[in-house]
């Protein structure tokens, strides 16, 4: 038996002090996290990552094929030392983003 969040949930991107970011709000399906990197943050809910520019700019969407989680050991991770995180769902490289 495999138990997978689908819940809705609303989500709010706000960067206090950065006059020239605008709150970004969206609907997801699964529970959110939020990665953030130098030039560009990460959302993913569910099967879903969001990808932003340090404006809330929303870049690109794209759907995954397994859901990810914070706290667990991710199936394909990526160990950033940049990263509070540790273990990443994500590598941010010089002009890429690689997300798998």
């Amino acid at each position: 038996m495999v138990l997978e969040n689908v819940s809705r949930y609303q989500v709010i991107l706000r960067r206090p002090g950065a006059k020239e970011a605008a709150d970004w709000t969206g609907e997801v399906n699964g529970s959110p996290d939020l990665f953030s990197f130098a030039n560009r943050d990460v959302l993913v809910a569910g099967k879903t990552a969001l990808v932003f520019d340090k404006t809330n700019k929303k870049l690109w969407e794209t759907q995954l094929n397994y859901v990810v989680r914070r706290g667990t050991t991710y199936r394909f991770g990526f160990a950033d030392p940049e990263s509070a995180y540790g273990e990443v769902p994500a590598w941010n490289g010089r002009h890429a983003l690689y997300f798998r």
